[in-house]
């Protein structure tokens, strides 16, 4: 390993959403701008980024006393790393060289090689009591020394990185090892929260050992993983029990789980094929109460399912199943009525409807709307229907039988349509320029 001393050239004041994992106890170092080629060192677990920010994508973590190569020098807070094999970015605050720090100048060379420990051993993060515990090594134990010293702490290998362990509890000497003390009963495991639920990670999301960034990062729980929540929350953070083990992650990266759609029933298969005798609603339920989804004209060729309920038909509508009235069902197609003959042409019409208009209160600008509402669905005609819907008259009733409510000469008089249909319009509408104005919007109304 090449270990390089990142000289000191001024502080950075970053704050904590920078992209480091702040492990708990583990100062913040502020360093300078790195030189490329430089090995760099983790001093707390560490987010790699894909570009220099924290709103980039985390490719990975370098956790503590861990190591990466700089590719450029520090721009912003930032410095270019390469990180399995691609470009990437550190917050530059986390890292110092193998020399360089807070405590830089204190350092000096000591004994290096194996040594074991003369008692149970705190490893620390730094050279001092006052930097985090990493763990605890056995009476016994043996570490390897790298042969750098710092205020009585030995600097030791530790996880492909290095640590801190006293002095005063290792020895080099040659002689075979104390005997160890007999092994303590190990303590029996915690009892871990119960879970009352699951959630999922929406983003690659740091696992920690309490509810807070000053905490230590166990693991990161990749993005889109099913995690199980304890229903503790704190400052923030969720408590979670992940591989046997209870933990905090930030509820901000975490969504409910996404139910499944149900698989939709099959549709009934179709057995047979009936008529309409009339005009006749097709509905979701075998019930008047069932919203009307069409209504299909007269004469139209239904799809039956053979399946019935009281006075009603199932039939099979564009895909799905659909209730209609058995009453108005026949085998054989009904006859075609009759085309009424016109009873005022589309002028005529047009000045009937003026002088409604007139006895309703509206203006010239009113009957303007109007005049451009029913050119476009009817063109004026009494006798315009639509084949496919059924939609009849002047004012396109669908059904046309609703204008029975108008006259029961709906079907041949112009002025009882138009009666009808300004009658519509005021009760939905308000005025016919109101109904002018939606139907240029929704191509009906």
């Amino acid at each position: 390993m090449r270990l390089t001393t990142v000289k000191l050239t001024k502080r950075r004041m970053i704050g904590l959403a920078a992209a480091a994992v702040v492990a708990a106890g583990v100062p913040i170092i502020t360093t300078s701008a790195a030189d490329a080629g430089q090995i760099l060192t983790a001093t707390t677990a560490v987010n790699v980024r894909s570009g220099p920010g924290t709103g980039y994508s985390v490719l990975g973590v370098v956790y503590w006393g861990g190591t990466i190569e700089a590719t450029g020098a520090d721009s912003g807070g930032w410095t270019p790393v390469t990180y399995s094999g691609r470009s990437a970015y550190v917050s530059s605050q986390y890292f110092k060289g193998a020399a360089s720090g807070s405590n830089a100048g204190q350092q000096s060379t000591g004994p290096a090689g194996n040594a074991t420990t003369t008692a149970a051993l705190n490893v620390r993060s730094g050279p001092g009591t006052s930097y985090g515990r990493l763990t605890t090594l056995p009476y016994g134990a043996s570490v390897s020394l790298t042969g750098v010293t710092d205020n009585g702490f030995l600097q030791i290998a530790y996880q492909g990185g290095t640590a801190w362990v006293s002095g005063s509890w290792v020895s080099q000497s040659s002689a075979a090892a104390p005997a160890p003390a007999p092994a303590a009963p190990p303590a029996a495991p915690a009892a871990l929260p119960a879970v009352t639920g699951q959630r999922q990670t929406a983003a690659d999301l740091n696992f920690r050992s309490g509810p807070g960034l000053n905490h230590g990062v166990i693991h990161v729980i990749p993005n889109g993983a099913t995690i199980d929540v304890t229903g503790a929350s704190q400052n923030g953070f969720l408590q979670i029990v992940r591989q046997n083990q209870a933990g905090w992650v930030s509820a901000q990266y975490v969504k409910d789980i996404t139910a499944a759609a149900p698989t939709p029933a099959p549709v009934p298969a179709v057995t047979g094929q009936l008529f309409t005798t009339d005009y006749l609603n097709v509905r979701t339920q075998a019930s008047s109460q069932g919203s009307v989804v069409t209504v299909l004209a007269k004469g139209s060729k239904v799809d039956i399912t053979g399946a019935t309920s009281g006075t009603w038909h199932q039939i099979i509508y564009q895909g799905a199943v659909r209730w209609v009235a058995s009453a108005y069902l026949a085998a054989t197609a009904p006859a075609a009525d009759p085309v009424p003959a016109q009873t005022m042409t589309p002028a005529q019409a047009q000045a009937n409807a003026r002088q409604q208009v007139a006895a309703r209160g509206w203006g010239d600008d009113q009957f303007r709307c109007l005049v451009e509402l029913w050119n476009k669905e009817s063109g004026w005609r009494m006798n315009a229907e639509n084949p496919y819907s059924g939609a009849y008259g002047i004012p396109q009733a669908l059904p046309g039988s609703k204008m029975a409510s108008a006259g029961a000469d709906w079907r041949t008089n112009a002025a009882t349509q138009i009666s009808w249909g300004l009658g519509y319009i005021s009760q939905r509408y308000s005025t016919p320029c109101g109904a002018w104005g939606f139907f240029q919007s929704n191509n009906w109304y």
